[in-house]
């Protein structure tokens, strides 16, 4: 199956896909805008497996394809109306992607 970023799949729940490569060349996420969930795959972790750390971050440089890019897809993560953001690695976070998106470019300081 292929898809676009922006493209609803014709799946239950209708996820939409978003561009957010970094860790990989293609990678997506899935929003789930009726759950209020986003399936952020590796685009976001709760739990960095090479450092331990925990909290809303991206991975360590060394596992990203490109890790600017992983920084800068973070914004359409922010952009997604979700309260429920199942990463990854680690575990659900909850509450908004904004504040999850602003505690991954807090944890690079």
């Amino acid at each position: 199956m292929t898809f676009e970023p922006g493209e609803e799949l014709d799946v239950p729940g209708r996820p939409r896909v978003l561009a957010t490569p970094g860790h990989t060349e293609g990678h997506v996420s899935f929003a789930l805008s009726a759950r209020g969930v986003l399936i952020a795959g590796d685009a976001m972790a709760t739990y960095d497996p090479i450092t331990g750390a925990t909290g809303p971050r991206v991975v360590h440089d060394v596992v990203n394809s490109d890790t600017a890019l992983a920084h800068t897809s973070l914004a359409e993560i922010e952009a997604v109306g979700a309260d429920t953001l199942l990463p990854g690695h680690g575990d659900p976070w909850r509450g908004s992607m904004a504040d999850a998106v602003a505690r991954a470019r807090a944890s690079d300081d």
